[in-house]
């Protein structure tokens, strides 16, 4: 069992953004402000492990943001490893775009310079069966998790941590704030200048459509 797991604030990411949608960015401030911290960002693997995470494949794993998104559409924007709620990451963006002095955003998301969001909700992918021990790119072999727990799993076998695999969520009205991004960006068409949200937009209508 992953440690620290008590705590989904997914929902009050997703107060932020409804404050945001109706205008009120101090609520959404006040919000973000008060959100705790969920999850320790540490390498939890035991030195016997080591050596085994050590031999990760060096070959950097590439998906696409509809790669991403078709993944996450399918686990239902749940963390798969702790049953929590994910963000789509370029909701979070957009979020600190909007406050940016509340939900601070370090492009190489420096603890206590960047908000604990980005790596606590965060959404990616991670390979069930590592890659270290032949675990391939297959999509049975992929979930969606957060990359703090991404971290912390590092190339260590769910046996080995005692952890779980959980059912893909239920809840249909959750879609990691896809809808939140989409808006945002038509109401900013200017931030489609930018590759990276112009990539993620692009994926996220054609997936939706």
């Amino acid at each position: 069992m992953v440690e620290n797991q008590i705590i989904d604030y997914g929902l009050g990411i997703e107060e932020i953004a409804l404050a945001i949608s109706v205008g009120d960015l101090e609520k959404a401030r006040q919000i973000a402000i008060a959100l705790p911290k969920r999850i320790k960002k540490k390498k939890i693997a035991n030195a016997e492990y080591a050596k085994s995470s050590n031999l990760e494949n060096n070959k950097a794993r590439k998906y696409t943001e509809s790669d991403l998104i078709k993944l996450f559409i399918r686990d239902r924007f749940i963390d798969r490893y702790t049953g929590l709620r994910l963000v789509i990451p370029p909701s979070l963006r957009v979020i600190s775009n909007i406050i940016p002095e509340a939900f601070p955003f370090h492009p190489n998301w420096a603890e206590g310079k960047g908000h604990d969001a980005y790596w606590d909700l965060s959404a990616t992918a991670d390979h069930i069966k590592p890659v270290a021990e032949n675990g391939q790119d297959d999509p049975d072999n992929l979930v969606s998790t957060s990359m703090a727990i991404n971290l912390q799993k590092n190339s260590i076998s769910l046996d080995a941590l005692g952890w779980k695999l959980y059912s893909p969520g239920t809840d249909k009205k959750w879609d990691g704030l896809s809808r939140f991004f989409v808006e945002q960006c038509e109401l900013h068409p200017e931030w489609l200048k930018n590759q990276y949200f112009r990539k993620w937009y692009k994926a996220v209508r054609e997936t939706n459509r």
